[in-house]
């Protein structure tokens, strides 16, 4: 296993020599810096294997991801694939503003034209390597110094989205970015990275969606960073719909100031391995947020949501409630921790994971956890997984439902309030139509 994820640690290596990351003329030195430390760092900490012992990692296994030669590709080749894609997925004719990556890189062609609202940088990382608040933020929130795959994803960042809105600022469209992966003969790589800086008194909804052109093999690392000013707030809303044989570890990393908030919904409709991990930070007075889930597997799919909140300070206060349909032989893991931090007085979280299972053998594994320092503080959480409520079930069918129809509303109403949870009308649209095509093909 560690001979294996060294020789795929130096085909890593050799990738980044090609590409001309160390030394690219037209890159500031700082990122230059940024990207050779993180590659040292990747090859350092290798990849997260059983054999290390790592419990992080202990529901899911990367041996494929660690053994497979992934190709970074150098740039993509933009197809009508690609626009043909958008616009079935329903990407194309709304009123928000668009950002399209395809495979990790800015296509100005799929995305809206320049997005110009005063005191606000919304477009591609490449373009503004040199402004202050990208060099002083990217890379400083996400944790590429002890994590293995963010490292690999810092060391390769040659673009991605950076949404920037100043103080004082609401920005009234939402802001759609598409990070599209498209079709190779090879196996391959890309490295989304998304940097999202919401100044004081701002405030925006923003929605990430990860997705693939073809049904191929191939592995999205992807990194977003978030940082939110004193009394802004964010809706983040992230839908990861990938390939069906496509690897995906996707880290998001939250910092909250004074008086934020932040919201999150996201959906794992799609992709053979998925691991998220996401770590909200609650470093300032009365700032709060909420971090809701959905997941509906099935065949061998696995899904691994490892969820931390940090409670650095007091009157904060914090919501966790995933929720997963899973059928075949598939997999989840939903790892929950809450930290509460010395001193930090009055501090009211709960969180909640319940799964519903639609065969005997699916399994899903549930592991919250809290971690109290304070003693003037607030807490609770539940967890279970179990199958359709056979009463509920019985009602509908003497009610002269047919058991396909009977067993779809059950379903449904189980997942119904994280897509409630939706504010923006047009995505909870969207959601909806995707996951009845995927509880659909999962119920036949």
């Amino acid at each position: 296993m560690t001979q294996l994820s060294s020789r795929s640690n130096h085909a890593y290596r050799l990738h980044f020599e090609n590409l001309g990351l160390k030394s690219n003329q037209g890159d500031p030195n700082w990122l230059k810096l940024l990207r050779e430390q993180s590659m040292d760092q990747f090859e350092t900490l290798g990849f997260p294997t059983e054999r290390k012992g790592n419990e992080e990692w202990k529901y899911t296994d990367v041996k494929n991801i660690a053994t497979t030669n992934f190709v970074i590709p150098s740039k993509p080749t933009l197809t009508y694939a690609a626009e043909k894609h958008l616009k079935q997925a329903g990407f194309d004719e709304h009123d928000f503003h668009r950002l399209v990556f395809l495979d990790g890189l800015y296509s100005p062609q799929l995305s809206s034209e320049d997005v110009k609202i005063k005191g606000c940088t919304i477009g591609p990382l490449s373009q503004a390597w040199n402004a202050p608040a990208v060099r002083g933020t990217l890379g400083t929130l996400a944790n590429w110094k002890d994590h293995a795959f963010t490292a690999l994803n810092t060391a390769f960042t040659r673009d991605g989205a950076l949404i920037h809105i100043g103080p004082n600022t609401k920005v009234e469209k939402p802001i759609s970015i598409i990070f599209l992966t498209s079709q190779w003969e090879e196996k391959i790589a890309t490295c989304p990275r998304t940097l999202i800086m919401l100044e004081k008194n701002s405030s925006a909804i923003i929605m990430e969606t990860h997705c693939s052109i073809e049904e191929t093999e191939y592995l999205s690392n992807a990194v977003s960073e978030i940082s939110l000013g004193n009394n802004s707030h964010l809706e983040h809303y992230r839908l990861q719909m990938h390939s069906k044989d496509a690897y995906h570890i996707g880290t998001t990393q939250v910092l909250l100031r004074q008086t934020s908030q932040f919201k999150s919904v996201s959906a794992d409709l799609g992709g053979k391995l998925i691991r998220n991990n996401l770590k909200t930070e609650v470093a300032g007075e009365n700032a709060s947020c909420i971090l809701n889930g959905l997941y509906i597997t099935n065949g061998n799919q696995h899904v691994d949501n490892h969820v931390t909140i940090d409670h650095s300070q007091p009157y904060t206060n914090s919501r966790e409630h995933f929720k997963g349909v899973l059928g075949d032989k598939s997999t989840t893991a939903f790892q929950g921790s809450i930290i509460i931090r010395k001193n930090s007085q009055k501090v009211d979280s709960y969180q909640e994971n319940k799964n519903l299972l639609l065969s005997s053998e699916a399994e899903a594994n549930t592991k919250p956890a809290f971690w109290i320092y304070a003693d003037d503080v607030k807490c609770g959480h539940g967890a279970s997984s179990g199958e359709l409520n056979e009463d509920a079930l019985f009602y509908l069918l003497s009610r002269g439902i047919p058991e396909k129809e009977a067993r779809a509303m059950l379903i449904k109403g189980f997942i119904s309030e994280i897509i409630a949870s939706v504010e923006w009308d047009l995505y909870k649209s969207h959601l909806e139509n995707l996951v009845e095509d995927k509880l659909s093909n999962m119920c036949g």
